[in-house]
């Protein structure tokens, strides 16, 4: 297991389904399937599909 700093992890511009989202979509992927798969990683972490919506620093906060 990998501990990373959510707020330096992702860009504090960007959604969390965004930021990993965003190397699918470089790869062709359409943005159902991507916002599928993210949704699909976040539950796999044990994390509920609606924090795809949610931007780093929001996350940070509600796990501090």
């Amino acid at each position: 297991m990998v501990f990373q700093m959510s707020m330096e992890s992702f860009d504090p511009r960007c959604t969390l389904g965004d930021g990993i989202g965003e190397s699918l979509r470089n790869m062709g992927i359409s943005r159902t399937e991507t916002r599928r798969k993210v949704e699909e990683l976040l539950e796999r972490c044990g994390l509920e599909k609606e924090y795809a919506d949610r931007y780093p620093q929001i996350v940070y906060l509600s796990c501090v």
